[in-house]
């Protein structure tokens, strides 16, 4: 597999970029922590968005600095920031819904006092939870760590700028990314009520907003329109959500026996007003996305970052023009191919045969741009077809259902383009993304997460291109991604061991008998281990053992 080649400009910008808001957190620390200035939380907190933004894109160049454990002891402070920011804007604003009252306004006051001391009481919770995340914070040593990392790299940088055609190309991928994330929740813009999704599409807005931030000084002057209308629209969500929060706290504040009948009258007038304001930014919004879309902003917005052509094999063709892809399989000769109609216990097809299927000539073209490793990725497919079809009677799954299967075990292992870590999710990426694929936007995104999930998480409703399909889909991804996850545990030291299973099940368990060449222990018991979506998915014990194969007279 190809890496993505770290280089020393990379390094540099990602250095400069991130010394603004590391500064910005360190000059606020003192006034967060004496909680007399409503703004210094606020701005510790979007320091704290960019620093982790940053963190997220540049993730390769500070492997030894932002560990896991780093990156999460920063998510914890941007979240108890995060809570302490949300009362202070509910408290501000309540002061001066309050003071708009008048004299004449004695029904509606004791409920917003009551709402009133609420808020004050958590806020002062919030407060111990801020001190005791940044504790934690300074004595891991985070940020000081991030800072010597940062000294580091500007001191041994050479003068004059990085190789910003390079640099430009990278940005590209990484904006086209936030953009598709954005443009997955569009389904939901003209659903009012669709709150959870309407929430997570501010946060893609913010994500946009901060990347563009991030990358501004490689396009001067050409980012300041953009980034300014993703601030529109993460103000736009940011306020319908803050409505949709007092909504919910003001319901069950009605609902609860002990209210009393003096504070009901201020409880409804402040959650019609929430009510009135939501709808107001509600229209606002819809309009202004029916005007992008009018105007095909977003169109233009992806043409901006489209990279420069390159030669066959970067990662910059995957979004370029299809390039003439030599359809020779490296790795031929190792009995690694496929299989398009069926999977044969006799062993995959040959590349010639399965290549007949003009559908996939498009998956195989995105492969070999990204360097395959064609053996392995072969043989699993070869092995999740023939799981697929030995437990057809499990899981009733159509013909379009196993091409969407093949095409994942195709394109699960692309992201390794970029480098191991996390190359599932940059599978899912190039798969959203890539021109080279002549799919539909739900295709792109069933088979994306099918790849995704061939290892680390399973799948979840929090994650937002999952929780974006229709749950008939949703099945369909979960029962597809538990065969993939298997198959691809049964190569997982790419020798291909396992020549072919077969399936047995009754109501408690399912069997996957494996046909090997060696003693395959570690492969089986790693199929049981990454088996637990599978167990899930069937509702059965999986069990996973092995046979070796008869010597065939061409062996002997």
């Amino acid at each position: 597999m190809v890496k993505r080649k770290k280089h020393q400009g990379r390094s540099i910008f990602a250095a400069r970029a991130m010394r603004r808001p590391l500064r910005a957190m360190q000059e606020e620390l003192e006034g967060v922590l004496r909680n007399q200035d409503i703004e210094c939380v606020h701005r510790m907190r979007v320091a704290s968005r960019r620093l982790r933004n940053a963190v997220s894109v540049f993730e390769e160049e500070l492997a030894r600095v932002a560990d896991k454990r780093w990156r999460k002891r920063l998510k914890y402070v941007t979240k108890r920031l995060g809570s302490a920011r949300d009362l202070d804007v509910q408290i501000d604003f309540l002061g001066q819904f309050r003071g708009g009252l008048g004299e004449a306004a004695s029904m509606i006051r004791p409920g917003i006092e009551h709402v009133l001391q609420s808020l004050v009481q958590r806020r002062q919770a919030a407060q111990v939870e801020v001190t005791r995340a940044l504790d934690r914070l300074e004595s891991n040593q985070a940020l000081p760590r991030l800072q010597r990392w940062i000294e580091r790299q500007l001191n041994n940088a050479e003068e004059g700028p990085a190789d910003e055609g390079d640099l430009r190309d990278g940005a590209g991928l990484v904006v086209n990314e936030r953009l598709a994330e954005l443009l997955s929740y569009e389904p939901y813009v003209e659903q009012p009520h669709a709150v959870k999704e309407l929430h997570a599409m501010r946060i893609a807005a913010k994500h946009l907003r901060y990347t563009l931030e991030l990358f501004a000084p490689l396009y001067p002057d050409d980012l300041k329109s953009h980034i300014q209308h993703a601030r529109w629209l993460q103000d736009w969500l940011g306020e319908i959500h803050d409505c949709d929060v007092w909504e919910e706290q003001l319901s069950v504040m009605l609902s609860e026996p002990a209210t009393a009948d003096q504070l009901t009258p201020g409880l409804e007038c402040l959650r019609d007003e929430r009510r009135r304001r939501r709808a107001e930014v509600y229209g606002e919004f819809v309009a202004a996305w029916h005007q992008a879309t009018a105007t095909d902003y977003w169109g233009k917005f992806r043409r901006l970052f489209e990279p420069a052509a390159t030669t066959a094999g970067s990662v910059d063709d995957l979004h370029g023009a299809t390039a003439d892809v030599d359809r020779s399989v490296p790795g031929e000769d190792s009995g690694a191919s496929l299989s398009a109609g069926c999977a044969s216990r006799d062993g995959p097809m040959t590349y010639e045969q399965f290549s007949r299927d003009e559908r996939l000539r498009p998956v195989f073209d995105l492969a070999q741009v990204c360097a395959y490793e064609a053996g392995h990725t072969h043989h699993v497919t070869h092995l999740a077809l023939r799981f697929f079809d030995e437990s057809s009677a499990l899981h009733g799954l159509d013909g379009d259902r196993r091409f969407w299967l093949t095409c994942a075990a195709l394109l699960h292992d692309i992201g390794w383009v970029e480098g191991r870590p996390r190359h599932q999710k940059t599978a899912l990426r190039l798969i959203l993304q890539s021109p080279m694929l002549p799919w539909d936007e739900r295709m792109r995104r069933i088979v994306g997460l099918i790849a995704r999930y061939h290892r680390r998480a399973l799948p979840k409703a929090r994650h937002r291109q999952f929780a974006a399909l229709p749950d008939a889909d949703q099945a369909d991804v979960r029962t597809l991604s538990a065969i993939l996850r298997i198959a691809d545990a049964l190569d997982f030291t790419h020798e291909n061991v396992v020549s072919d299973l077969t399936c047995r099940f009754d109501s408690k368990r399912l069997d996957i008998s494996c046909t090997v060449t060696r003693p395959a222990d570690k492969e089986c018991e790693r199929a049981v281990r990454k088996g637990r979506l599978a167990a899930d998915v069937f509702n059965r014990e999986v069990r996973v053992t092995w046979r070796l194969r008869e010597a065939s007279r061409a062996d002997q």
